[in-house]
């Protein structure tokens, strides 16, 4: 058994693999244990293999809000108020993409965040949100209400989902886009970039 926590859930999971360098650390392959309050290290080959997984950050993430990067080399941690990067000689550098996140997904060298149902706002600091809320479309409302019955103002926008493909190279927004329908799941296929709504892809 490599960790055991009846408290703290395991929230997810990746393999640093090893590439051939001077140090003798990237040598070996390694297992990132993400749970809800902290991440932890465990080398799988080499010398050393059979020690407990030690902690390199005290810095967790909800379930699927952690993936690894796309040489998997660092684990990659959403958190409301930033995205961190980890190793296993611990946090790396760290990204200020704020608002609350429910998951995340790597594709090529981009980051693909993907945000809860929310009501939009004229005044969010999103850009995106607000020309949304500018075109007067109505978002997502189960079971009708006052955007279905044509009316007007905050409450009749309904709920939406919002989708942003963060460059982690270059650091900053590729791509960030509204869905009226809430966003289910993203998802990587033939080199492109799939979302999953509750009515279409």
């Amino acid at each position: 058994m490599i960790h055991e926590a009846s408290s703290d859930s395991i929230t997810g999971l990746g393999f640093r693999e090893p590439f051939v360098s001077d140090d003798p650390v990237t040598n070996h392959l390694y297992l990132f244990i993400v749970t809800l309050s902290q991440i932890l290290s465990y080398q799988v080959t080499g010398k050393g293999t059979g020690h407990p997984p030690f902690v390199v950050d005290d810095l967790g993430a909800y379930p699927s809000c952690a993936t690894m990067n796309q040489k998997a080399t660092d684990m990659i941690i959403a958190r409301d108020e930033a995205i961190y990067l980890a190793n296993t000689d611990g946090r790396g550098p760290s990204y200020a993409v704020d608002g609350p996140k429910t998951s995340i997904l790597t594709h090529k060298s981009y980051l693909i965040i993907v945000s809860p149902p929310f009501v939009p706002s004229a005044g969010s600091a999103s850009a995106t949100v607000r020309r949304f809320v500018a075109s007067g479309k109505p978002g997502n409302i189960p079971g009708g209400g006052a955007a279905a019955a044509g009316g007007t103002g905050p409450t009749a926008l309904g709920d939406i989902s919002r989708v942003v493909v963060f460059d982690v190279e270059n650091k900053y927004i590729a791509y960030s886009n509204t869905f009226r329908e809430t966003v289910k799941d993203v998802f990587s296929c033939w080199g492109r970039l799939f979302v999953l709504t509750n009515e279409s892809t």
